[in-house]
C-alpha cells in the first residue's frame, strides 16, 4: 500500500515503466481509497512536468537501457511543453481529492502521445474502495509510464498496482541510411526478445561475437563481408570482370547507388537481370544474321522484362537493349512477311505435281518465301543450328 498527500510532498508514487511497441496492449489494474473528517480537500498542489520527467528518468528501464538523464528530459522544451499540456487536461474531481491512476506514453524521442495516455480518477465518495481497470492500446513505439498521483492535502491510498503487457505482432522496427547503417535514433525493438541479426538486405550482422562483447559490426553477404559505415565491401567482387563492372571499384556496393540497385549476395549487384538482358540482346543479334531469322520466336515475356529492368541498368546495357528491341521489330516484320508468303505458296501447292516442272506462279511464290526469309534478298538456303549460349 502506498500513501500519497500533496501537502506533505508525496505527490506521486508506484511508478512503473514498460517498453512497448505499436500494436501492443497493456491492462492496468489497481485499487484506491480515501477518507476525510468532513472538510473539503484543497487541490492546489500541482504536479510540474519537470517533476514527472525526473521521476520517469529514475525508473530502471530508462536509466539502464537508454542512459537517459533527468537533465536531458527536463532541458528539452518540446518534451516539457508536451507533458505540461497533457497534465493540464486531467479531469476535474469536484469535491473529491484530485488524485488519479495515470498512464502516459512517450515515443522514442520521449514526446508524449496523447492518444495512448490518460487518467482514471479515484472514487468521488469517501471511504469507497475503488478498483481500477483500464485497457490501453499502444499506438506508437516507446515507453509507457504508469503512476499514481495526489495533488490534494487529503491522504489517498493506492494498492495492488498491476500491469499485464500483451505483445502485438511488431517486434522490431529498424530504419537504415541508403548504404545500410542503422538509424538508431528512430529504430526500436521490443524488450525481452531474442536478438535479430538478419537486418539490412536480409543479411546477417556480425555483432558482439567476441568473448568480450565486441564484434566486427559488419554484414556477412555470403560472397563477401560488407562494412555499412563506409558503404564498401572488404573483398574484391568475385564477378568484377563482368560487363560494366570495370568502371567501378571492385569494392563498390550497388554501383554506388543503393537507391536503384541491390546486392543481396555480394556479387554483381544486378547479376540476374543484367545477364538476362544481355542474353536477350545476343539472341536477337544472332538471329538477325541467320538465313531463317523468323524460325526463332522472340520471347514476349523476356521482352517485357527488359522494359521493367531497363531503368535500373547501366548505360551500355540500355544501349544494347535499345539495339535489340530495334532488331526485334525488324525480325517481327520479316516473320510477318514470311508467314504471308508461305501461306500463298501453300495454296499454290495444294495439288502435288510429281515429275512436273514448277509452275510460273509456284516459282514466284518460292522466291517470295526466300526473300521473306532473307530481308528482301535472294539467298541460297542452308540449314543452321541454333547455338547454345
Amino acid at each position: 500500500m502506498y500513501k500519497l498527500n500533496g501537502n506533505s510532498g508525496d505527490k506521486t508514487g508506484l511508478g512503473i515503466t514498460v517498453k512497448v511497441m505499436s500494436g501492443d496492449n497493456v491492462m492496468i489494474y489497481g485499487k484506491s481509497f480515501w477518507h476525510t473528517n468532513g472538510s473539503s480537500p484543497t487541490n492546489s498542489y500541482t504536479l510540474a512536468a519537470t517533476d514527472l520527467l525526473t521521476l520517469l528518468a529514475g525508473t530502471p528501464l530508462i536509466t539502464g537501457a537508454n542512459k537517459v538523464t533527468a537533465g536531458s528530459l527536463t532541458g528539452s522544451t518540446s518534451i516539457t511543453n508536451g507533458v505540461s499540456n497533457w497534465l493540464n487536461n486531467a479531469p476535474a474531481t469536484g469535491t473529491a481529492p484530485k488524485a488519479y491512476l495515470n498512464w502516459i506514453l512517450f515515443d522514442e524521442q520521449f514526446k508524449p502521445v496523447s492518444a495512448s495516455s490518460g487518467f482514471d480518477a479515484i472514487s468521488s465518495s469517501t471511504d469507497d474502495l475503488k478498483s481500477h481497470a483500464k485497457n490501453v492500446d499502444i499506438t506508437k513505439n516507446g515507453y509507457l509510464y504508469v503512476y499514481a498521483s495526489n495533488e490534494s492535502d487529503v491522504d489517498v491510498f493506492f494498492d495492488n498496482l498491476q500491469l499485464i503487457h500483451n505483445h502485438g505482432p511488431l517486434l522490431e522496427e529498424t530504419h537504415y541510411y541508403p548504404f545500410g547503417l542503422t538509424m538508431a535514433g528512430i529504430s526500436s525493438k521490443a524488450s525481452g526478445k531474442l536478438e535479430n541479426r538478419f537486418k539490412y538486405n536480409g543479411n546477417k550482422l556480425e555483432s558482439g561475437e567476441f568473448s568480450d562483447g565486441s564484434g566486427l559490426e559488419m554484414y556477412d553477404f555470403n560472397a563477401r563481408t560488407y562494412d555499412q559505415q563506409i558503404g564498401r565491401f572488404m573483398q574484391i567482387d568475385p564477378l568484377a570482370d563482368e560487363e560494366d563492372q570495370e568502371t567501378h571499384t571492385p569494392y563498390h556496393f550497388g554501383f554506388n547507388n543503393p537507391v536503384l540497385h541491390s546486392d543481396p549476395d555480394g556479387k554483381n549487384p544486378i547479376w540476374g537481370a543484367y545477364r538476362a538482358i544481355m542474353l536477350y540482346a545476343k539472341i536477337i543479334e544472332w538471329v538477325s544474321g541467320q538465313a531463317a531469322p523468323a524460325a526463332v520466336a522472340i520471347p514476349t515475356v523476356l521482352k517485357d522484362a527488359t522494359l521493367v529492368a531497363r531503368s535500373a541498368v547501366p548505360l551500355d546495357v540500355k544501349r544494347e537493349v535499345d539495339k535489340a528491341n530495334s532488331q526485334a521489330k525488324t525480325e517481327n516484320k520479316s516473320s510477318s512477311d514470311l508467314e504471308k508468303a508461305q501461306e500463298r505458296a501453300n495454296k499454290l501447292s495444294e495439288k502435288e505435281r510429281p515429275s512436273l516442272p514448277m509452275t510460273k506462279a509456284g516459282k514466284k511464290a518460292a522466291k517470295e518465301v526466300n526473300k521473306a526469309k532473307n530481308e528482301g534478298k535472294m539467298r541460297c538456303e542452308n540449314w543452321v543450328m541454333f547455338p547454345i549460349i
